[in-house]
């Protein structure tokens, strides 16, 4: 099977493509850009202090909790880990059943785009925590232009934007959760966060997005 030209929002897409017999002239990863990238969004986090090993981590995750989510895997952390656990956003009536009996856990609801900021001045690290090939979560792009170091799945497009540098990965998977958790449990999650904090380097803003498309439909034309 063939195509002339193809955009992959990221790497595992154009994975699956070719997985699936589609090869072609011009294919291209091409990252999507998001608002958070811009200065005017960056400027409202100032430097981040470090942690003593002492303080608890904020584990926060923004979005829908379902179950491709990663709400399974939210629970398994949840309830192996000392930390605090916040919540923003949707969540499965199941999970708000499980969580109201672990007091270091914190639902705070369904929020306003206009809370985001705010919320993320409240998270120290990012959960993302997807079980399916999630293209490119938006999610991902607001931890990391706020500052905030990600622990995620290596799914879908999560592992084109963390990295050692900015953050933790996992396999969704037995294993996967204990190397999380192993991570979460010791010194290492506070090494992990003084090392990258204030380190984290934006992404791709949607203006520069525009551009590079640009500059693609002009090859294929």
């Amino acid at each position: 099977m063939c195509s002339s030209d193809l955009i992959a929002v990221s790497n595992r897409v154009k994975e699956i493509y070719q997985e699936n017999g589609y090869e072609n002239n011009l294919f291209v990863v091409n990252h999507i850009g998001n608002y958070t990238a811009d200065e005017s969004f960056r400027k409202n986090f100032t430097a981040r202090e470090k942690k003593e090993n002492n303080q608890k981590i904020k584990f926060g995750f923004i979005g829908n909790l379902h179950f491709h989510k990663g709400a399974d895997l939210f629970l398994k952390l949840a309830e192996n880990s000392n930390h605090e656990f916040h919540i923003y956003g949707g969540i499965e009536d199941y999970v708000l059943e499980k969580i109201q009996t672990m007091s270091h856990v914190f639902y705070h609801g369904r929020y306003q785009h206009s809370d985001l900021v705010d919320i993320l001045k409240k998270i120290d690290i990012g959960l993302v925590l997807s079980i399916w090939e999630d293209n490119a979560p938006q999610v991902v792009f607001e931890f990391l232009n706020a500052g905030i170091p990600v622990v995620g799945t290596k799914m879908g497009g999560i592992p084109d934007f963390v990295t050692n540098n900015n953050g933790f990965l996992f396999e969704p998977n037995e294993d996967g959760i204990n190397s999380a958790l192993q991570l979460m449990n010791s010194d290492n999650v506070y090494h992990l966060y003084n090392r990258v904090i204030n380190n984290i380097k934006g992404t791709k803003t949607a203006s520069e997005h525009m551009d590079e498309l640009m500059n693609i439909y002009k090859q294929i034309v």
